[in-house]
């Protein structure tokens, strides 16, 4: 009797104690050019200069996130004449000349990512996995990413 009791207690003071995400791998597949993915992963440890730009094997040369501000009024006249101003796009280069304002990848985000090789490239992201949050704007336009298995 006094063993059961003894293994509940313990269960229920493990039950109790934080439930910490393991480490996992998202590949993806780049196709040469341009490639729409989906992150499933946080990788909060490394930036893109570390992850992508210090490989010399990693052939991703651009990445660029959408990222827009809600603001009343931002229309455009001429569809013709691309808008400069207020640019939603933070975007990452591998030419150091071209800085950008993207360094982190982040989970839950819809990426343009450029293949420059001219073969197939797999991605691989270590991160924590991060269940799916989305937030829908009704003064713009919704890039978000629909998550797959």
């Amino acid at each position: 009797m006094k063993t059961k009791l003894l293994l509940l207690l313990g269960a229920l003071l493990l039950a109790a104690l934080p439930a910490r995400a393991q480490w996992t791998t998202q590949s993806i597949t780049l196709k040469p050019g341009w490639n729409a993915v989906y992150l499933h992963v946080d990788a909060p440890h490394t930036n893109l200069d570390g992850a992508v730009g210090l490989d010399a094997g990693n052939p991703i040369t651009e990445v660029w996130v959408w990222q827009p501000v809600v603001a009343p009024g931002r229309f455009i006249n001429n569809p013709q004449q691309p808008s400069v101003v207020n640019n939603d796009w933070a975007t990452w280069n591998r030419t150091p000349a071209l800085t950008g304002t993207l360094t982190r990848l982040i989970a839950n985000a819809a990426y343009l990512v450029r293949n420059s090789s001219g073969a197939n490239y797999t991605w691989n992201i270590v991160g924590r996995p991060i269940p799916p949050r989305y937030s829908w704007t009704a003064q713009g336009v919704n890039f978000i990413g629909l998550p797959t298995p």
